[in-house]
């Protein structure tokens, strides 16, 4: 049904031959997956909503510490060169 030899194979050089079994029996042609960019990952899992209540939470604790704490323990908190 195939027509193949199966010592040689398909000839690759006879275009007429693709175009024919083209037709008869389609293309297995499949386009590439499109590439997704590393933001709409981010973005996506920052869509959590458990997450943005610990995001949050945890800026709220850093500040509260920062704006409580004495000037000695304050300091740490501080980029030093």
């Amino acid at each position: 049904m195939l027509k193949v030899n199966p010592d040689t194979g398909l000839k690759l050089d006879d275009k007429d031959d693709y175009e024919k079994r083209d037709a008869q029996f389609g293309s297995n042609y499949k386009p590439p997956p499109k590439n997704t960019h590393f933001c709409r990952f981010f973005l996506a899992a920052m869509d959590d909503f458990m997450l943005k209540i610990l995001l949050v939470c945890a800026f709220l604790s850093i500040a509260i510490d920062m704006s409580l704490a004495d000037a000695d323990h304050r300091s740490m908190g501080k980029l030093s060169h």
